[in-house]
């Protein structure tokens, strides 16, 4: 039976790509593969949908469809939401009360009121608030309204750049999520010393090398957020601030493994989600087995050579049960249950390696192998998380490949490139951040707002090296990394980076 297939975001891509499948979509419904000469002829129950952003404007790499291929298809163009629906659905799917619900549509009336100057001063973006926006708002769960007052000012204020648009979200929260004693100020003014997250990791003693300046306990508490809810970050701010500092603090503290990519304007997908690579041969191949086996011997105090290890596994693999799901030793002490996972994982890899060897068409036969990228890696599994740093380096299409691993809910991406293909599904623990410069300076631009628009954006503030208080964020930062002997010298140095 044939399948209905979605073109997300069509308009990213090529003309010439795209005209080629002009006869599948007009009265032929065929398609011709010249790189194999043949013709495939759909089911009849195939069907194309295709969605795309407005071309031009803050869309960045949108570019405007051909007659000939929007004659092929039938255009719908989608309004946004109105009040008394999205009121509903942030009842009924989002489970949230309707005095809480109100009071998030009211700002959201507010707001989109108010265009935003950001499009005219490199900042990005036409609009203050968002649908994503204020679903977002509603999955943090808020159940008082000084919560759900909180967590709109964290969302919605905390990512802006200028200071009159930064008042205006204030004053719409405060006026709207009425608290006694909040005002618009409380939310300009809020004291992230004192967020339950940054105690708790100055509690745990973590981000030991930090110095906890307002602005880093601002940024910890608010990338703490969006881990605790599941939320991609994109961190805006300049060079220094701190921006890769904080995430490997927080990962650091939850206890999940953190990979860094560096982006770049070359950058391709391929480096994100990864390509057929070539393979190694079976002598590579065995090498590997016998050194995962040796390793076993060492975790289980076998002091054999490699040639000796291969031959012992099996007696491991019997001893500690490591084809079983079950331990006959109830409770397992730690160290036990630490090695035994441990030999699990080396014995798996060892399984996989030997299907390798004895499979006809691999090693040998097969010049290229699938191999994951960095955030393939990070999504399998319980997962781990993958920053992305410097994003705004790479183009849009690159960027926006990633768009379905940041959507709310089943964080999935279609590994189309992968012979057969394959669907990943992002892990429990897995997270996608990124960071960037603001726009403006040499390669340096604003993310599209559909890009933008899936993560929760938070603005880093520049340090003040200019300010020669004593007690600036800027002097007890340099205070902290100079000895005592070279302090006399802050105000030369203070002098030389303003």
């Amino acid at each position: 039976a044939g399948a209905w297939v979605v073109l997300d975001e069509l308009n990213l891509a090529p003309s010439e790509v795209l005209e080629g499948i002009n006869r599948l979509l007009d009265d032929n419904r065929e398609i011709h593969i010249a790189e194999t000469n043949t013709t495939v002829v759909p089911d009849p129950d195939f069907v194309v949908f295709a969605t795309q952003n407005p071309a031009g404007g803050d869309y960045g790499g949108r570019k405007q469809l051909s007659r000939a291929l929007r004659n092929r298809f039938t255009t719908m163009w989608i309004d946004s939401l109105s009040s008394d629906e999205l009121r509903a659905i942030l009842q009924h799917k989002c489970q949230l009360a309707p005095s809480i619900a109100a009071a998030m549509v009211k700002v959201y009336e507010d707001l989109r009121a108010h265009r935003n100057v950001d499009a005219l001063l490199a900042g990005g973006g036409t609009d203050l608030i968002t649908i994503r926006d204020i679903l977002r708002w509603a999955h943090r769960k808020p159940g008082t309204m000084e919560e759900c007052g909180l967590e709109g000012w964290c969302l919605l204020g905390e990512r802006l750049r200028h200071e009159d648009q930064r008042s205006e979200v204030a004053k719409a929260i405060a006026k709207h999520c009425k608290t006694y004693g909040v005002t618009a100020a409380s939310y300009l003014e809020t004291n992230y010393r004192e967020d339950p997250y940054v105690l708790e990791i100055q509690k745990s003693g973590g981000g030991s090398g930090l110095v906890w300046t307002e602005t880093m306990c601002r940024m910890v508490a608010l990338v703490g957020r969006c881990a605790r809810n599941g939320e991609s970050a994109l961190l805006v701010g300049e060079t220094g601030t701190g921006k890769t500092t904080v995430v490997q603090t927080v990962a650091d503290f939850r206890r999940i493994k953190l990979e860094i990519v560096n982006c770049h304007q070359h950058t391709e997908p391929a480096d994100f989600l990864g390509a057929m690579r070539p393979t190694a041969g079976k002598k590579d191949v065995r090498g590997l087995i016998k050194a995962k086996a040796k390793r076993m011997c060492d975790l289980v105090g076998r002091d054999v050579d490699e040639e000796q290890s291969v031959a012992i596994v099996r007696e491991i693999v019997n001893e500690y049960e490591l084809e079983s799901d079950e331990n006959s030793e109830d409770p397992p002490s730690p160290k036990r249950a630490r090695v035994r996972s441990e030999l699990r994982a080396l014995w798996r890899e060892i399984a996989d390696l030997r299907a390798d060897v004895n499979h006809d068409r691999s090693i040998d036969h097969d010049l290229f192998a699938w191999q994951d990228g960095p955030v393939t890696r990070a999504m399998r599994g319980d997962g781990h998380w993958v920053l992305l740093d410097e994003a705004s380096l790479a183009t849009d299409a690159v960027l926006e490949r990633l768009n379905s691993v940041l959507e709310a809910g089943e964080r999935s991406v279609m590994l189309a490139e992968k012979p057969g293909g394959e669907v990943v599904v992002g892990g429990d623990k897995f997270s996608l951040m990124m960071t960037m410069n603001p726009g403006g300076d040499f390669g340096k631009r604003e993310l599209s707002p559909a890009l933008r628009s899936r993560m929760t954006e938070i603005w880093v503030k520049a340090l003040d090296y200019a300010d020669e208080n004593d007690d600036s964020e800027a002097s007890r930062l340099i205070r902290k990394l100079l000895s005592d002997e070279a302090k006399s010298l802050m105000p030369s140095i203070r002098r030389a980076v303003a």
